[in-house]
This record gives C-alpha cells, structure tokens and sequence, in this order.
C-alpha cells in the first residue's frame, strides 16, 4: 500500500473489482489496513471505462 512501485497492483485489484462485479460489502471482511483502500477501488471500478 505504501510502496509506489506496486501501483501496477493497484491497477490490477481495480480490473479484477470491474471484472469480477465484487460487492462493496467484501470490505467488511478485509483487514482494516487495506478497507479504505478497497473502497476507494470499489467506487473507482463503478465509473464507465474510458477508451
């Protein structure tokens, strides 16, 4: 989460969100360490891709 050279995972975590249909609840389950994170994906993965 800290290190910017992992902003490919980043990427990646938003593809498989979009991919995946992954409910905004499963951020319930997460560590707390990365909730904030996850939601900010979520809402991120639900605007319309651009082309």
């Amino acid at each position: 989460m800290s290190a910017p050279h992992r902003i490919k995972d980043l990427a990646d975590v938003l593809d498989l969100i979009r991919a995946t249909q992954l409910a905004v609840e499963l951020a319930t389950q997460l560590d707390a360490s990365v909730r904030a994170k996850y939601l900010e994906l979520w809402h991120a993965a639900q605007a319309p891709e651009r082309d």
